[in-house]
């Protein structure tokens, strides 16, 4: 099952669950008249109302663990880590800061009020420069999703940013991972970001076109890749990063990204299970030609370029 469809599961069962919890259960009331209970004109026991102040009752917890593979404050760069509690009810959960060598700072205890998120900017909250990289793991005690995280690493100044999702076991069903990685103009870097959420050493082999990397990760380990030297530098660019490692479905996660500081692009690319991403579906929109040199017919209605066919010697 996809990490989509898991996704919309658990909301499905939030969606049922929860609103039944949040009403809880009355017990019946004794009444002085004889007649309220099981004679004509009074109320049964089963009838007895739920008042509307009655607080919401909490399902049996259960340790809920999820991952962000990678954060930075480095060359400028800020991360800010939203948490977002979904329950109707204050949530405590634990942020534990990995750095880049594995070594750990753990938060202060955070309670999310029901319904509410929280933003944390993180260089207010490491312990010092040796947390300024790494990776971040978010734990509490509840139903699955009731509690989501995102970070955002960002410069306002070089106008770029990219997204660190959080991922959990539920996204992986075997030990491969593939992507693709494009650079679009000169100037571009690609960075691969490998962090080891295990509790033993993984061993990660990187495949990009021709060439081929191993990777060695102690526990909670964050190793960030430069890209540019497997894509030979070339630019625009665009090839195939297959990964595999030696651990349990799981243990590796990771931020793909691409940045150009000097002309403000950024964008993230994702590494993905092919085990659960097998399609024969295909779709695009709004493809662009990589060949300057080759242009799109001419349009003979008002249609989009791209919604017309190709000439063989214009493809």
């Amino acid at each position: 099952m996809s990490r989509h469809l898991k996704i919309w599961n658990a909301l499905l069962i939030l969606s049922l669950v929860l609103p039944a919890l949040s009403r809880g259960q009355a017990a019946p009331q004794k009444s002085a008249n004889p007649q309220a209970a099981g004679q004509p004109g009074g109320g049964s026991a089963e009838q007895a109302g739920t008042p509307d102040n009655a607080p919401p009752i909490k399902p049996t917890p259960a340790d809920q663990m999820t991952n962000i593979p990678y954060f930075t404050l480095r060359d400028g760069m800020n991360s800010t880590l939203t948490l977002n509690n979904t329950a109707p009810f204050s949530m405590p959960v634990t942020v534990t800061i990995y750095n880049m060598q594995g070594r750990s700072q753990v938060l202060p205890p955070i309670t999310l009020d029901p319904h509410s998120f929280k933003m944390i900017e993180m260089r207010d909250v490491v312990a010092s420069e040796l947390f300024d990289s790494g990776n971040l793991q978010i734990s509490y005690q509840g139903i699955p999703m009731a509690v989501t995280c995102q970070l955002s690493v960002y410069s306002s100044d070089k106008r770029v940013s990219f997204e660190s999702r959080e991922q959990a076991m539920m996204d992986f069903e075997s030990s491969a991972l593939n992507g693709i990685v494009s650079l679009p103009q000169a100037g571009a870097e690609a960075f691969l970001a490998l962090t080891n959420e295990s509790t033993n050493k993984i061993t990660v082999q990187l495949a990009i076109r021709t060439k081929s990397k191993e990777v060695s990760l102690y526990p909670h380990e964050t190793h960030l890749l430069e890209l540019n030297e497997e894509l030979d530098k070339h630019s625009p660019a665009a090839a195939l990063v297959k990964l595999q490692h030696n651990g349990k479905p799981g243990d590796i996660v990771t931020t793909g990204f691409v940045l150009d500081l000097k002309n403000g692009y950024s964008a993230t690319f994702m590494m993905h299970d092919p085990k659960l991403m097998r399609s024969s579906l295909l779709a695009g929109a709004h493809l662009v030609n990589p060949n300057p040199t080759r242009v799109f017919p001419k349009a003979h209605s008002s249609a989009h370029p791209c919604c017309l066919p190709t000439s063989p010697t214009n493809p």
